[in-house]
């Protein structure tokens, strides 16, 4: 049996989930945001991408033309976020507040 003491010891070594972090709905719910985004916006589906997963670089993403980004990025950066995507061009609809919703 693993002592109290080891179980400390160990835990202060995993990584931290911060406010930066990316947090996946559960497919039924990033699911539901999808359609909601297509039938509202008239997106193409198959031209969605999820630019945003922890360690990952979005300024330096490939983004096909004509695409859509339907992810749910880092809140503390999300304006700057919006500047990149709006400055080129690229449309984009965010799920937010995934921390308190989908954790």
């Amino acid at each position: 049996m693993k002592s109290k003491t080891y179980e400390e010891f160990v835990e202060k070594f995993k990584l931290k989930k911060t406010t930066d972090d990316c947090y996946t709905p559960p497919p039924q719910i990033y699911d539901a945001i999808k359609r909601y985004a297509c039938d509202r916006y008239q997106i193409d589906e198959s031209k969605i991408i999820r630019p945003f997963y922890p360690g990952d670089d979005y300024e330096n993403e490939e983004y096909p033309e004509d695409c859509f980004v339907l992810d749910n990025p880092p809140f503390s950066i999300l304006s700057r976020i919006c500047d990149f995507y709006v400055q080129k061009g690229i449309r984009f609809f965010f799920c937010a507040d995934a921390d308190r919703v989908w954790q």
